[in-house]
């Protein structure tokens, strides 16, 4: 007996005992001193000379042993081929959503910030936000000297303390500004809230704190 004589012979003795249907993989599974496509070839061999039974069901193709007559048996075994086809697309269609929500999960975290880039924008932040405060501390200094010179020079008139107080106030708005951009940018890809993020960059807002501007 050749290769190929012995390979169909073990093919039909798997469907013939088990007297149900398989897929070519579930043949190649049973028999596994045969290779796909050597099972293929006997396979379509088979079908072409009347011994199996081959139904397509979308990409999938099943194969059982081919009955001698119309009797019940075959009945029974074309109905529990059918059910078994039902069942398989069921699956199939359950896969294919499962694939669906996971991709869109994958999409949803590669749109992110990493926990690294967070990291990285946080210390950009503190740095800048340590840049800033000396830039403060420099011009309250200066601010404080020359109040202290036009002081000691003449007392303050009100158009003079009034444009004092909005040079103050520019500079404050301006700097919270740049504060309240840079905690928004981090905050696109950041993956918890901002109470968490101000903790960790050690940042306290004047609501935090309980300070209110009072403006005229």
């Amino acid at each position: 007996m050749s290769s190929s004589d012995s390979t169909k012979a073990a093919i039909l003795k798997l469907l013939d005992e088990q007297q149900r249907p398989f897929s070519l993989s579930d043949i190649s599974e049973k028999v596994k001193e045969l290779g796909k496509s050597t099972v293929q070839k006997a396979l379509d061999s088979l079908v072409r000379r009347g011994k199996i039974i081959e139904k397509v069901y979308g990409k999938q193709r099943i194969y059982c042993i081919a009955q001698d007559d119309e009797g019940p048996e075959h009945a029974e075994l074309g109905r529990k081929l059918d059910g078994d086809c039902a069942r398989l697309r069921e699956e199939l269609t359950q896969r294919q959503q499962q694939i669906r929500s996971l991709e869109v999960s994958l999409a949803t975290a590669s749109s992110q910030m990493t926990v690294g880039e967070a990291l990285e924008e946080i210390g950009t932040l503190e740095g800048e936000i340590r840049r800033l405060e000396r830039e403060l501390e420099e011009e309250q200094v200066q601010a404080s000297t020359s109040h202290t010179a036009v002081i000691a020079e003449q007392p303050m008139d009100k158009d003079a303390l009034e444009k004092k107080y909005n040079l103050y106030l520019s500079a404050y708005r301006k700097r919270k500004r740049i504060c309240t951009e840079m905690i928004g940018h981090i905050m696109e890809g950041y993956p918890k809230s901002k109470q968490h993020l101000l903790e960790d960059i050690g940042v306290e807002t004047d609501e935090a704190v309980g300070w209110r501007l009072a403006e005229n």
